[in-house]
């Protein structure tokens, strides 16, 4: 059987919906110094970073690999 890996973060509403999450986060949490982002294809870190960082740029972007990802990329890509 054969599977196509269709990555999802490539479009730019995609990327600016991922950006209302790190601002979500800024409205809710007061005294922030970082935000750790999980990642896989990393559309959800580059939208995050994109909202926050022109605001906010002494806010830290703290990146978490997922494991299971580096698997399908090795896999499929």
């Amino acid at each position: 059987m054969f599977y196509n890996f269709v990555l999802s973060y490539d479009h730019p509403y995609i990327l600016a919906g991922a950006g209302t999450v790190g601002l979500e986060i800024i409205d809710q949490v007061r005294d922030i110094d970082a935000i750790i982002v999980p990642t896989g294809g990393a559309g959800l870190l580059a939208g995050i970073a994109n909202a926050v960082k022109p605001l906010f740029p002494e806010i830290k972007i703290i990146v978490s690999i997922l494991s299971l990802y580096l698997f399908v990329q090795q896999e499929f890509l």
